[in-house]
C-alpha cells in the first residue's frame, strides 16, 4: 500500500476506499508576458511528472524546492488604514520554474502545481 502510494499508483486506503493514481491536471492558457508556459508540450509535462514520482520523498522535496525561488520584496509599503492591514502583501516573492533541456523556465503557479502533480495546498505549505 505504502509503496504504491509513493509511486503515485492507485492503492487501497486503510478505510477501504480506493485512492486514484496521481495524474497531471489540464493545461490552462497562460497569458502572462514573463511566463513561458507555452514552451512545455504535453510530453514534456508528462516526463516531468514521471521523473518526480520516481524519486524518494526527500528527493521529491528537494526537486520541488529547487524549482522555486523566494526573494525578498524590494520595497515595502506602509499601511495606515486598519481595513487594509488585513491584505498586506507578504515579505517574499515566490517564483516558480520548470526545467526543459536543463534550463529553468518561469511558469505560473497553476501550471507548476498541475505539471508536478502537487496538491492545491502546496503554496500554503511553502509559505510556512
Amino acid at each position: 500500500m505504502k509503496r504504491r502510494r509513493e509511486l503515485g499508483q492507485e492503492y487501497t486506503m486503510r478505510s477501504g476506499g480506493v485512492a486514484p493514481a496521481r495524474s497531471r491536471a489540464d493545461r490552462r492558457q497562460c497569458k502572462s508576458k514573463g511566463k513561458e508556459c507555452a514552451v512545455f508540450s504535453e510530453v514534456d509535462r508528462l516526463l516531468i511528472l514521471q521523473h518526480r514520482w520516481k524519486l524518494s520523498w526527500s528527493e521529491k522535496r528537494n526537486f520541488v524546492y529547487g524549482l522555486v525561488d523566494r526573494d525578498n520584496v524590494g520595497r515595502k509599503r506602509s499601511v495606515n488604514d486598519e481595513k487594509k492591514k488585513e491584505n498586506v502583501p507578504s515579505d517574499t516573492t515566490i517564483r516558480y520554474y520548470l526545467k526543459i533541456k536543463y534550463q529553468r523556465k518561469p511558469v505560473r503557479l497553476k501550471m507548476f502545481v498541475n505539471t508536478t502533480g502537487l496538491s492545491k495546498h502546496f503554496n500554503v505549505s511553502l509559505n510556512k
